[in-house]
């Protein structure tokens, strides 16, 4: 394997979990057991792809490996995710987690259940997503530094000035993809129990959250 094709390989991951495109989803559905099951999906734009492919020797060669990303995902501690790539422009990933696990995602405190109340609550902060980062592989965090994401790195950026410094590494073409891109969170209570809640949110939003970005379903 080529060292290109090397770094394809690991810098998809970061990639597809930074850069959403202009289409992701993530559902966090909540278990009786305050288990938790966790699904992504998201559907890339042309100018990511572009970027994507600046990465292979072969750019007509299967952009997203679903084995590669699925043993990155279990190396850092989510031991059943599962990833499916429905087409060559889309990415499916999906993980449950047992009540009390020690992954990455529970380590870090995105996912929390209230004892004293039928509540589950996803919270996207500075302080969480850098534990989070913090559990990753070595190869999986030099990736994700190339993002430059602030809510990573701690800095302090307005969600233009991100933009702006996309810009500015990858091209004006990916930046107004980042810029346009929408993440809708859909939080389930357990089944037969109550009603979902949604929203749509800027990715951008997320990227640069300088406060705590927190979601809520009770039951």
């Amino acid at each position: 394997m080529s060292i290109r094709k090397y770094m394809l390989k690991f810098f998809l991951l970061p990639a597809v979990l930074i850069f959403a495109g202009c289409t992701a989803s993530v559902e966090v559905h909540a278990g009786r057991d305050k288990s938790t099951a966790v699904q992504y999906t998201a559907s890339f734009g042309s100018a990511f792809i572009n970027t994507m492919r600046s990465f292979s020797d072969d750019p007509a060669a299967p952009l997203f490996d679903a084995d590669t990303i699925a043993a990155q995902l279990r190396g850092s501690g989510i031991q059943n995710a599962e990833v499916k790539t429905p087409s060559g422009t889309a990415l499916a990933v999906s993980a449950s987690i047992p009540s009390g696990s020690k992954d990455t995602i529970s380590s870090a405190g995105l996912v929390t259940y209230d004892n004293n109340s039928n509540k589950m609550t996803l919270t996207l902060s500075s302080s969480d997503l850098t534990a989070l980062y913090a559990s990753l592989p070595e190869t999986i965090q030099s990736y994700i530094d190339l993002f430059m994401a602030p809510v990573f790195s701690g800095e302090s950026m307005t969600a233009n000035d991100y933009i702006e410094l996309v810009a500015s590494v990858y091209g004006r073409p990916l930046a107004d993809e980042v810029a346009a891109a929408q993440v809708t969170i859909s939080l389930y209570p357990p089944a037969g129990t109550g009603a979902k809640k949604s929203i749509a949110v800027p990715l951008t939003d997320i990227l640069s959250a300088q406060n705590p970005l927190v979601y809520s379903v009770q039951w």
